[in-house]
């Protein structure tokens, strides 16, 4: 067995600012290898979260949204690196201002139903996205003002504001770079238990099981043929790793979608020729979401929520969970990226001792209680059972609320008892992540919390020039360190398992392979 890492490259802002601001032509090597051979095998897959929909609109992202993979191509990909290629796009052109991006499309491309890829499916499937009832991720298409096409191959999309991460939005990362058939827009029931990507596969309905078994074959309208390596995909869900883990030893998985418990745990016993894929990507850790104290009165006193920063034996949690897969931090933002402050790693040492006095300071001497909502899996389980033992050590006792698909987070706010969540999120580019857990309206922002500083540190670091990116952002996420709008636990990498069948990319900032990168080895 072995592990598989790189040096963390410093992509974001304002590198994918500069990447796109002229058209970008593809170019080819005269040495390049040559193709993979085509596998008479199915491809094996195990995902770790259920998604809630095939519709790609309310399905979640990263692993949670694994199931689009296959069947949806996105208008351009990221590359594990950040940098940038094509798929339906071939070319793009990005305003000097960040505020508009223009498409040229792949010509003669058709959606798995046999529709043409035109300009206007491509404005009907993102403005679906934006305007889609309780699409996760909706927010960060807020500003987006106008779409509008030109010709049979030319779509221009333009925002109200600066968009720094607009060259990566409309990857696969966030789902609305997915582009969605005509007919699947008329029809968003049918979303739900059929593809209408144009992907290299699409899903078979009849050899589908809903949560629990996906099974795609070959699209015969894919424009490049010669990419789809697999006779069939097949993904099982599997909400226990240690069942995951067994089938995978077994040979009944090729490629786990995996974590940092389930790799830590099993990095010395994989099979031969099997590895650990990872790269830098995201954190974990608790979202203090009702910081106006609402459901939770405590949470809205800043020295509680710091309190329960003091609480968390992060290095503890690390060492026993996550081994050389995690790093302790208390930040939003991943080391090697834009933002990222290694002063916050150590801005709340593990100090119960304060953190009671902390509480006795702010009225809660005695402690208190609170739930705390976490996605049902092995990465959130064995955290949510460290901190409920922790806690409890100052007088929090700790209620869990479990639920099964990320998408169901948009429905906390109404049941009026959460007052956290453990979960999550995209580090690296400090745009897009922002949204998810800080914007009102965010996903993870259950409550719309909102602070006059921290809108103003945010514009500061949006409207930036390349130069001074690095300290506007570091003042965000400081502001947020300080305040303990968080609880973060650990920097982690993206994680998946492969066996020695299928030669696979590491996940990088999409959290997942794309599959259409997985191909067979030898």
């Amino acid at each position: 067995m072995k592990t598989e890492n790189k040096k963390r490259l410093r992509v974001g802002v304002a590198a994918v600012a500069v990447v796109t601001t002229a058209a970008l032509a593809l170019s080819g090597c005269s040495s390049a290898p040559a193709a993979p051979k085509k596998s008479t095998e199915t491809l094996t897959i195990s995902s770790a979260l259920m998604p809630n929909s095939l519709n790609p609109a309310i399905s979640g992202n990263g692993r949670a949204g694994v199931a689009l993979y296959p069947a949806y191509e996105p208008l351009i990909r990221s590359k594990e690196d950040g940098s940038i290629e094509a798929a339906l796009a071939t070319a793009w052109k990005v305003s000097d201002d960040l505020k508009q991006i223009t498409f040229t499309l792949r010509k003669n491309v058709k959606f798995s139903n046999g529709e043409a890829l035109t300009p206007d499916a491509v404005k009907n499937s993102i403005m679906f996205y934006k305007n889609f009832k309780g699409a996760p991720y909706a927010v960060n298409l807020k500003d987006l003002s106008d779409i509008t096409t030109s010709g049979d191959s030319e779509v221009t999309i333009k925002f109200s504001s600066p968009q720094p991460d607009i060259g990566s939005m409309f990857n696969a990362a966030f789902n609305y770079g997915d582009i969605i058939a005509p007919a699947g827009l008329k029809n968003p029931d049918d979303l739900a238990k059929n593809t209408y990507g144009a992907g290299p596969y699409m899903i078979d309905a009849s050899q589908t099981v809903s949560g629990s078994k996906w099974v795609y074959v070959p699209n015969p309208n894919y424009y490049d043929q010669s990419k789809i390596y697999w006779p069939k995909i097949e993904m099982s869900y599997y909400a226990d790793q240690n069942s995951a883990m067994q089938a995978f030893k077994a040979g009944q998985v090729m490629y786990m979608v995996s974590d940092p418990v389930t790799a830590n745990a099993n990095a010395a016993t994989l099979p031969a020729g099997a590895r650990v894929i990872y790269s830098p990507a995201q954190w974990t850790g608790v979202i203090l979401s009702d910081r106006a104290g609402k459901v939770t009165p405590a949470l809205g006193n800043i020295k509680v929520r710091q309190a329960l920063n003091y609480a968390t034996d992060k290095a503890a949690i690390v060492k026993a969970l996550f081994g050389q897969f995690g790093a302790p931090t208390n930040q939003l933002q991943v080391e090697g990226f834009i933002g990222y402050d290694k002063a916050n790693d150590s801005a709340y040492p593990y100090d119960p001792a304060k953190a009671k006095a902390l509480l006795a300071e702010a009225g809660f001497a005695n402690g208190f209680e609170m739930t705390l909502a976490y996605v049902k899996n092995t990465l959130n389980e064995a955290q949510f059972t460290a901190i409920q033992s922790q806690w409890k050590e100052i007088g929090v006792t700790v209620k869990g609320y479990t639920m099964a698909t990320t998408p169901e987070i948009a429905t906390l706010a109404a049941k009026g008892t959460i007052g956290a969540i453990l979960g999550q999120s995209n580090a690296n580019s400090p745009y897009l992540a922002y949204n998810q857990p800080l914007a009102a309206n965010g996903s993870y922002n259950i409550y719309n919390s909102t602070d006059p500083e921290l809108t103003k540190l945010y514009t500061a670091a949006v409207n930036a020039p390349a130069s001074g990116q690095e300290a506007a952002w570091k003042a965000v996420h400081k502001w947020v360190v300080d305040q303990a709008w968080f609880d973060v636990i650990a920097a982690l990498p993206a994680v998946a398992i492969a066996s020695n069948k299928v030669n696979a990319p590491k996940p990088g900032a999409a959290l997942v392979t794309d599959f259409v990168n997985i191909t067979p080895k030898g």
